[in-house]
């Protein structure tokens, strides 16, 4: 199975401040057409922003989206993939937590963003390939030319 960091590879996450409005952050979220951002405090990952975040925290509590700050709203208790994780264990770490999106690290520092979308079109992409290798083997017939 394929490594996260071969899912990532050629992407940059895309991060935002946690003093950022979460109007900007939804307006970054939707120019990128991402479903999450990383929060980035310097050089280190202390939260991650999603669209759950802002129709839990932000819409459902009918905060001000233009005076709320992300800091305030983001998802702190992060659970995180490393780059030399399988997909099949992201994706399940993802089912059982109930989450979307995973910050992803290598030597303690973000590389990646990845989403269940990622996850899943990769997972498909193999299982066509299983049955394209099945289908030849049970077709296949020594001898014949």
């Amino acid at each position: 199975m394929a490594k996260i960091r071969d899912i990532i590879q050629d992407k940059a996450p895309d991060t935002i401040g946690p003093e950022v409005t979460v109007l900007q952050a939804a307006r970054r979220m939707t120019a990128g057409k991402v479903g999450a951002l990383a929060v980035i405090e310097g050089d280190r990952l202390v939260g991650i922003f999603s669209e759950r975040d802002l129709m839990t925290r932000v819409v459902a509590e009918g905060r001000d989206p233009a005076a709320t700050r992300v800091r305030d709203v983001m998802t702190q208790d992060l659970v995180v993939a490393d780059a030399d994780e399988t997909a099949d264990a992201c994706l399940n770490r993802m089912k059982q937590l109930h989450v979307r999106h995973l910050p992803v690290v290598s030597n303690n520092k973000l590389v990646g963003m990845l989403s269940v979308r990622n996850l899943l079109m990769v997972v498909e992409s193999a299982k066509e390939e299983e049955i394209r290798w099945l289908t030849d083997y049970v077709y296949y017939s020594p001898g014949r030319a």
